[in-house]
């Protein structure tokens, strides 16, 4: 099993990752930690472009941190990554 993967070019333009309970990040080497160790972002977008999150504190909903609630902070991210999508296309046809 290799130890490092090459995105770009592996076609991969999209993880999703389920972490489970724990909130660690050792394995995440951006700049989207605080300096607890916590997730920063804000409405599920990093500071970092395509690094997003759902149901972490902070949420847009308080059931957002349970399985049956993370629905709409998970359509708002879904909202967000289409609308990027459609741009970058945009930006290559001109």
């Amino acid at each position: 099993m290799p130890d490092t993967l090459d995105l770009a070019v592996e076609g991969i333009t999209a993880v999703v990752w389920a972490t489970g309970y724990r909130r660690r990040h050792p394995w995440l080497h951006l700049p989207v930690l605080d300096r607890d160790g916590e997730l920063v972002h804000r409405g599920g977008a990093t500071a970092v472009p395509r690094p997003y999150a759902v149901g972490r504190p902070p949420v847009r909903r308080r059931d957002a941190t349970l399985i049956d609630g993370v629905g709409e902070d998970a359509r708002h991210v879904v909202e967000q990554l289409v609308g990027a999508a459609r741009g970058a296309v945009r930006g290559r046809a001109a």
